[in-house]
């Protein structure tokens, strides 16, 4: 009752702005090419109200099979509309398999699935902060080309992205912004660049996202991801 209470004596003052409830993240492509095999990589990336930082690391176990862990980060510093100092903070982390098969000389196609779970803390200056969690399952297909000094790939992670916990009271009153169902899946392409040295290269990831669900919600749609990928025992990759 408390909560509502806040919400309705600040209802007249506001205007209905909204945070964000959802936002994509970088895709973790290592490009095997065969066993005892370690990539791992740290970016930045940045949407249209977020910012996210994140390490992910996959190893290569036997021929056409590795596994792969990430921890994310997810912040908002600017405000929206009238809700002046909100932010979000959220943390994540995943793990998977991946199943990869090298083909045509340099290509490589994978696929992973995996599992991932996090909590999102979102601030308003005039209401209770929400508390958010949740967990994830997705499979992301990929296609890649590799040599030693450059990398690309295209791949497509659908992702069904379940919330444990929706407050009523703030569905209720973000009606149009905020998740009206507790499941929803998301289809996100991505086209992946790396280029550098045979260990260490300068990675850009590109990531779109939507979904197929009546309601929309107030979420990010894109992803521009920076960082550096590191790799090594890749001695067996041809020049």
């Amino acid at each position: 009752m408390k909560k509502l209470y806040y919400i309705l004596l600040t209802g007249v003052l506001t205007c209905g702005c909204s945070q964000v409830y959802y936002a994509p993240k970088s895709q973790h492509i290592p490009l095997f090419t065969g066993t005892k095999q370690l990539n791992a990589q740290a970016g930045f990336g940045i949407s249209e109200r977020t910012k996210h930082a994140e390490v992910s690391a996959s190893y290569s176990l036997v021929n056409h099979l590795a596994i792969t862990g990430s921890l994310n980060f997810t912040g908002e510093t600017a405000p929206i509309g009238l809700f002046d100092g909100s932010e979000i903070k959220g943390i994540a982390g995943g793990f998977g398999i991946i199943g990869f098969y090298p083909f045509a000389e340099r290509a490589v196609f994978e696929t992973t699935i995996g599992f991932s779970a996090g909590d999102m803390e979102i601030y308003y200056s005039n209401f209770p902060t929400d508390l958010i969690s949740y967990h994830a399952f997705y499979f992301q297909p990929s296609i890649g080309y590799t040599t030693k000094y450059f990398e690309a790939a295209f791949s497509v992670k659908v992702n069904q992205h379940n919330y444990n916990s929706l407050d009523p009271v703030y569905r209720d009153y973000f009606k149009l912004s905020y998740p009206s169902q507790t499941k929803y899946v998301f289809v996100e392409p991505a086209i992946t660049l790396r280029g550098g040295g045979k260990t260490v290269k300068f990675q850009l990831q590109l990531v779109k996202s939507g979904h197929f669900q009546t309601h929309d919600f107030e979420r990010e749609d894109y992803l521009v991801n920076m960082g550096i990928s590191v790799s090594l025992g890749w001695s067996n990759l041809k020049d």
